[in-house]
């Protein structure tokens, strides 16, 4: 893209992303200088800004699903590309106000823009990917609940066993007493309802048994947001 060339939200998002990922760290105050010197109105400055945080509170997820439906891993991609992907995807999983349409023509053009019009094609296939499936995204990969909280939030595995207060192989829904900041979503699989479910006691050396709703309400007693899905 020519310097002189007038950069819109996504272009500014992207650069704010790219820098991220080549210091391996976030900055508002380098969001905040590229939104000032590309003289971004306070619309497109918002958008700019959801686009970015959007992108990087779920990046994981969005890498997870990047590498549903390209040939190429995410890590190895080149991370203009990867970035574009990241800001297309996340327009049409998490934002109702754009366009499907405009999401994944942006993104195209966008890669033309910054000289790879050869990676355009794909861009442009695998975010219609996104919008075919927006509704019925692919199963995230069967794990323990450490595994699938990090990637369907997108904190490192790390993290969250902190936050649980567990030690690797004693995660259990029981974890989430320990969450006193209540930074945990609990996510259960809707055919569980109704039913009994063996959980460890924060150790994985015992189960004990439970019925569904019984722990369903001493979570929610407890502050716990729950949601039950289908999978």
């Amino acid at each position: 893209m020519s310097p002189r060339e007038k950069r819109s939200a996504r272009d500014v998002a992207l650069d704010a992303l790219m820098q991220v990922d080549k210091a391996n760290a976030w900055s508002d105050e380098a969001l905040r200088r590229l939104i000032a010197q590309n003289g971004l109105d306070s619309r497109d400055a918002a958008f700019a800004t959801r686009l970015c945080y959007g992108v990087m509170q779920n990046r994981m997820l969005l890498d997870y699903y990047i590498g549903c439906w390209c040939a190429q891993k995410p890590e190895r991609l080149e991370p203009v590309i990867r970035s574009i992907l990241r800001i297309g995807g996340y327009q049409i999983l998490f934002m109702d106000r754009v366009p499907h349409r405009a999401a994944v023509n942006e993104a195209v053009e966008m890669t033309r823009r910054h000289g790879r019009p050869k990676a355009a094609g794909m861009v442009n296939a695998v975010l219609r990917r996104f919008v075919e499936h927006w509704m019925d995204m692919p199963d995230l990969p069967k794990g323990s609940t450490a595994d699938y909280l990090s990637l369907r939030y997108s904190h490192p595995k790390w993290l969250v066993l902190r936050l649980l207060d567990l030690t690797p192989g004693s995660v259990t829904p029981l974890g989430l007493l320990n969450d006193r900041a209540h930074a945990v979503r609990f996510c259960l699989d809707r055919d569980f309802d109704g039913g009994r479910i063996g959980v460890h006691p924060n150790d994985n050396t015992a189960t004990v048994w439970l019925s569904v709703r019984a722990l369903l309400a001493l979570l929610r007693d407890r502050g716990t947001e729950i949601e039950l899905v289908e999978i």
